[in-house]
């Protein structure tokens, strides 16, 4: 465990879980981007243009950028 909390497998990421993902800054990809999981398969992050979002992380626009999922220990 280290201060983000316990890695879980992607396929058992719950309600609460913390994904983090890959990012672009000033043209590069980076490991900046984070969401908050609000079911299975879906996730809460923003996006520059649309703020606030809800997406699938399992579909095509996210299948190359989740890092890892999360959760958090208290």
């Amino acid at each position: 465990m280290d201060a983000c909390g316990v890695e879980v497998p992607l396929e058992e990421a719950e309600e609460g879980d913390v994904l983090h993902m890959w990012g672009f800054y000033k043209g590069r990809r980076r490991a900046l981007h984070c969401g908050l999981v609000t079911e299975r398969g879906r996730v809460l992050h923003a996006e520059e243009k649309t703020d606030a979002v809800i997406s699938r992380y399992t579909g095509p626009m996210f299948s190359n950028r989740v890092i890892g999922a999360y959760r958090l220990a208290l």
